[in-house]
């Protein structure tokens, strides 16, 4: 296996378990902000794994 083919794996691997871990936070402020009225502001974000046309509240995708 090449360094990159490693790399890229790697990558990969990373960037897929970091788009969860912003959407599963996006449900609980979607959740509380509508529950409790609160006015939470979002966050610009870039992640590879993180699709445009998500539905996301809290997270501005770059």
């Amino acid at each position: 296996m090449s360094i990159q083919r490693y790399l890229i794996g790697i990558f990969r691997t990373e960037s897929k378990h970091l788009a969860r871990a912003i959407r599963n936070p996006d449900k609980l402020l979607a959740y509380f902000s509508s529950k409790y009225d609160l006015d939470i502001g979002s966050i610009s974000f870039k992640c590879v794994d993180l699709a445009r046309g998500e539905q996301l509240r809290h997270v501005v995708l770059l």
